[in-house]
């Protein structure tokens, strides 16, 4: 920056500048002066009227002190609790507290020495304090206390007021200001824009001489100045001509001259471009080509070996010049010599899959293409090689054989998880039915123990297609601790018996936000590859507890405030090296062989924690085995204890009719079990085998139904389908959404996922009461 620019640079600029300063001055004096004024003044009165109450009650209560008359002194300071006072005390000569009216900040004991006032430490009172006097006798100390808020407030709002009269002063000075600063240098800028015109060339104008004397004299004079350099360029424009004809015509001649030398070597260095350009073109394409190009001669030495060469089999160019090509295997040694090169002709062959060695001696398949080089005679003078990796296609195409597969044992898991949902459906109703009805005791257990069990059932099969990630998400209030232990059988199961498999489970409690599904799913993709890690056996040890978030915090994450469920995944394993470690986490990466992994696991665990807002961290080395340790937030919810599953019968049905509903179920066993579940729990069912009969009984009385409960997936019309159609002519009536695969086949109304209108087969009659009271409710 200038000196110049640090300053004002015009008239205008050191008015507005001046007078601005002025104006400022002006309103921090009326917002700061005005106020201070008004508070000294109300402070003045604030203390006089203090002295008064104080004087008038000091005297009005020293008769009641003579004589002990505590109700005569309370009665006083009662009648002399006018407005603003916040509190009167009064102590005897002895320092004992006789009355106190109002609220004190502590009113324990008299203050002591002479009459005080002051304003107290929070400035909210001013006490005044000082002995009452009968005759020539101190018969007691009364402190006055008075509230100083309404002096604040007054003091507050005349700031404001202040400030605004000020910012009113600030913006009419500086409107006046620029109006004034305008008027007087509107004359000059006219001036300068006639000036800028006749400094750009245009001798012709004249500046317009203004009523102002100064800029008239200025003007004047300018365009006397005007007239005398018009006189002198006509005659330099003289001078200019007679002198440039002069040099036009000596440079005609060099120019014929030197025009004719250029052409001359135009010619010659054309040919020598075209080539140089083509050459390096070449050599640039065979660099930066994705693919690995070598060029041998006839004897098939290397002449040509291009940085993807080097990347694709580790010799470098300076390794591999004007020797054999060294990737070939042993049996094809023989390949490119002149007598069995394959390329007779110039048509060279057709690409070819084979497999290449690296300079470590492993095996790279790649794509083959042979070219022969030839000399202006056709003759064979070397060959061209291009090769292509396909490494990354080869894992690739490993990766979708291995995705179908999973897909298909994902689709068969879910047609089996379909079929024993309806049948424990079918068990679960039937044993709910049962224990409705009047039975011995013995035959309450039996009932139960089935009931626990087509809930086990139902868990089992939630936990086998964890592996397909089909399960909708429900996130809910868990504990980790219940899950892990919950799940322990099934890690126990899918570990080899040279595993030794050991928990320790934290029972104080924390709970989580999440889908227990996705938690056993984390679990068992870390269980799987640890056993898969402890080739020659060993401890698994998996370890739940609690900290704190800052605690959790202190290792480089960011855990929002407050407790966090650690989980610890330890193995004695082989280990990670930290290449590996650095890339556990992404999707299809696997250090197992070829079949023997998706590379899936870390990644679908890594996804669902972090989804879960929480953290995962990995400890490991070669041959010191594995930890995984995951934070999850926990929140403030309280975790459903034990008791809350509970398999007793359900209470006995309304004596009234809950309302009419229709049932959409396509397998007949299921709908009959789910009929009579409903019509025991006070409802009026009617039956529909699919949707299109569904629709049918609609249109006769759709409108004197409560709800509707529909299957999912249906041959012909699915469940979502229906809805659809329902909410279209029947906007009132609720749907409800019951199916027995975990995965989500709502592909026309993905916003279910969650809701509360949609239940997992096996379901409860409790359970499908209350979602028909909830999508039924006005």
């Amino acid at each position: 920056m200038t000196r110049a620019s640090r300053y004002p640079r015009g008239i205008q600029d050191k008015l507005v500048l001046a007078f601005s300063a002025l104006v400022a001055a002006i309103a921090v004096f009326v917002f700061i002066f005005f106020p201070a004024r008004l508070e000294r003044q109300t402070m003045r009165a604030t203390t006089a009227k203090a002295d008064v109450i104080r004087q008038m009650t000091a005297y009005s209560v020293a008769t009641g002190l003579l004589f002990g008359d505590r109700a005569a002194v309370s009665e006083v300071l009662v009648g002399a609790a006018v407005q603003d006072v916040e509190f009167l005390i009064v102590w005897d000569s002895t320092g004992r507290l006789v009355a106190v009216h109002g609220t004190p900040p502590v009113p324990s004991a008299p203050p002591p020495g002479q009459p005080t006032a002051a304003i107290s430490v929070d400035g909210r009172h001013y006490v005044t304090t000082t002995a009452v006097m009968s005759g020539q006798q101190r018969v007691g100390t009364l402190s006055v206390g008075l509230s100083l808020a309404p002096l604040h407030e007054d003091v507050a709002s005349f700031r404001r007021i202040g400030a605004l009269v000020g910012l009113l002063i600030f913006i009419v000075g500086l409107l006046l200001i620029f109006a004034i600063s305008t008027f007087v240098t509107r004359p000059l800028k006219a001036v300068g824009v006639t000036v800028n015109r006749i400094a750009a060339g245009d001798l012709t104008l004249r500046a317009t001489e203004t009523s102002d004397v100064e800029v008239a004299q200025l003007v004047r004079a300018f365009n006397r100045m005007i007239d005398q350099l018009l006189g002198a360029q006509s005659e330099l424009a003289a001078v200019n001509a007679d002198l440039e004809r002069r040099v036009d015509e000596r440079t005609a001649a060099l120019r014929a001259a030197v025009e004719e030398q250029r052409q001359a070597r135009a010619a010659l260095a054309l040919s020598e471009a075209d080539a140089l350009r083509a050459n390096a073109l070449l050599e640039a394409l065979i660099d930066v080509a994705p693919l690995a190009i070598v060029t041998t001669d006839a004897s098939s030495l290397v002449t040509r070996w291009n940085h993807e060469a080097e990347r694709m089999f580790g010799w470098t160019a300076a390794e591999v010049l004007g020797r054999p090509v060294p990737y070939l295997p042993p049996n094809e040694a023989a390949e490119l010599s002149p007598s069995g090169a394959p390329a007779a002709s110039a048509a060279g062959v057709e690409p070819t899959e084979v497999t290449r060695l690296r300079k470590d001696g492993t095996g790279v398949p790649a794509l083959l293409g042979v070219g022969v080089l030839s000399n202006e005679g056709q003759a064979a003078t070397g060959y061209i090689h291009v090769l292509t990796d396909l490494t990354g296609h080869k894992r690739l195409e490993e990766q979708l054989r291995q995705s179908q597969k999973m897909d298909a044992m994902g689709r068969l898991a879910g047609g089996i998880a379909h079929d024993f949902n309806n049948m424990l459906t079918v068990i679960s109703s039937c044993t709910e039915l049962m224990l409705m009805e009047q039975r011995s005791d013995e035959d309450r257990l039996l009932l139960g123990e089935v009931a626990g069990a087509a809930a086990r059932a139902a868990t089992l099969t939630r936990q086998l297609l964890i592996f397909t990630r089909q399960q909708v998400v429900q996130p809910r209030i868990v504990d980790l601790s219940v899950v892990v232990r919950g799940l322990e059988p099934i890690l126990r199961r899918v570990l080899p018996e040279n595993i030794a498999f050991s928990t320790r489970l934290d029972a104080s409690g924390g709970s989580i936000l999440a889908d227990p599904s996705q938690l056993e799913q984390v679990l068992m993709n870390l269980v799987v590859n640890a056993g898969d890690a402890m080739k020659q056996g060993g401890t698994l040890r998996i370890e739940t507890r609690h900290c704190d978030a800052d605690e959790w915090n202190a290792d480089g994450d960011t855990m929002p405030a407050g407790r966090v469920t650690v989980l610890v995944v330890e193995d004695a394993g082989t280990g990670i090296d930290d290449a590996t470690l650095e890339r556990i986490f992404e999707p299809f990466f696997t250090t197992k062989g070829v079949g023997k992994g998706t590379g899936l696991g870390l990644s679908t665990t890594y996804g669902i924690v972090t989804g879960l807002g929480g953290h995962i961290r990995v400890r490991s080395a070669p041959g010191q085995g594995a930890t995984f340790t995951i934070g999850l937030p926990e929140t403030r919810t309280a975790v459903p204890g034990a008791g809350d599953r509970d398999v007793s019968p359900a209470p006995v049905p309304p004596a009234r009719s809950l309302g009419s509903i229709l049932l959409v179920e396509d397998e007949p066993f299921v709908r009959r079990v789910m009929r009579r579940s409903l019509e025991v729990a006070g409802f009026e069912v009617t039956e529909a085998d699919g949707g299109e009969r569904a629709l049918e009984i609609l249109s006769e009385r759709g409108d004197q139904l409560r709800a509707v409960v529909t299957d999912v997936m249906m041959p012909g019309m699915t469940g979502p389908v229906l809805a659809g159609v329902i909410r279209s002519r029947w906007p009132n009536l609720g749907v409800v959404f019951v199916s027995g695969y975990a995965e989500s086949i709502l592909e026309d109304d993905a916003a279910l996922e969650g809701r509360r209108d949609f239940l997992q087969k096996p379901c409860t009659t409790a359970g499908l009461t209350a979602a028909i009271t909830t999508v039924s409710a006005p």
